[in-house]
């Protein structure tokens, strides 16, 4: 191990014993400003989850396209058809 890393573990030795000599009332008191911290990012976070969720509820399957699909084909060649009856009435 190089001198850093040692350096680095001894830091965060002292800082984790520091930590567990708290009390129960202290270590609440800790949790709840770190929490106060980072709940801006959790309800950040859980608004774009909702966002994403509520686009991809939009969305249709690809059976539900593949239907559309074939029901506008069936819509135009009715339509074309139609169309060239009228022309032929037209024609007589």
């Amino acid at each position: 191990m190089s001198r850093t890393n040692i350096i680095a573990l001894l830091i965060f030795g002292a800082i984790l014993g520091y930590f567990l000599t708290f009390g129960p009332t202290t270590t609440q008191k800790f949790k709840t400003g770190v929490y106060q911290m980072l709940a801006p990012f959790f309800t950040g976070g859980s608004g774009l989850k909702k966002q994403l969720t509520s686009v991809r509820t939009g969305l249709k399957s690809l059976d539900q396209l593949e239907h559309e699909m074939q029901t506008y084909r069936w819509k135009i060649e009715s339509s074309e058809r139609l169309t060239r009856v009228c022309a032929m009435r037209r024609m007589r």
